[in-house]
């Protein structure tokens, strides 16, 4: 007997408690705010983020991957040297169009890992993302993977760079010095010294 009247008050309180929290969550409700549970849902998925339109990724590949590199090759990128090239870029804009050119030189058949280790070496020499001559760090690596310029000469390819020698006229004076001169050659040659 005692059992079943334990049984009959908790029943009987468990029901008549149900109504009063009811009313007590519609309270907190009245005036048309949001509990914090529901705003903290709503507000991360339907409004945009405070967020500067001009920020880099916390993780660059995602970024260069957006842009247009295809995920395997993106996946063989050291995290480091995209960090890097990140950095030299300065902007969010400058890592897109990296990430373009990357992906342009992929589809003429050159390796984008080679490429972006070859743009690693250029930052590390102070090659910008761009120069004085308009050139910048991606055209030095694809210069560096064509074979056109040496990482020895990254110092030099810089300093010229900075005074608004173009890369192309420096890569025809490193041929003018190692082969023989072509007829071209030699006019380039004779327009530099005067």
């Amino acid at each position: 007997m005692k059992k079943s009247y334990i049984y009959t008050i908790l029943t009987f309180s468990s029901i008549s408690l149900c109504p009063l929290s009811l009313i007590a969550q519609d309270q907190g409700q009245s005036g048309g705010g949001e509990s914090a549970a529901e705003s903290s849902v709503t507000t991360s998925s339907s409004k945009k983020s405070a967020a500067a339109p001009e920020t880099i990724e916390s993780n660059p590949v995602v970024t260069v991957v957006k842009s247009g590199l295809p995920m395997q090759v993106a996946i063989t990128i050291p995290v480091a040297d995209m960090v890097k090239v990140a950095e030299a870029g300065g902007s969010l804009t400058n890592l897109q169009t990296t990430a373009v050119k990357v992906a342009q030189l992929k589809e003429q058949g050159k390796d984008p890992v080679a490429i972006i280790k070859s743009a690693v070496k250029a930052i590390d020499k102070g090659i910008k993302f761009t120069s004085t001559a308009g050139q910048g760090f991606l055209d030095v690596a694809v210069s560096l993977v064509d074979g056109k310029i040496k990482e020895n000469e990254l110092a030099d390819v810089k300093s010229n760079l900075d005074s608004g020698v173009d890369l192309t006229v420096q890569e025809l004076l490193v041929l003018a010095t190692s082969k023989p001169k072509s007829p071209k050659v030699q006019v380039l040659l004779q327009s530099t010294k005067s």
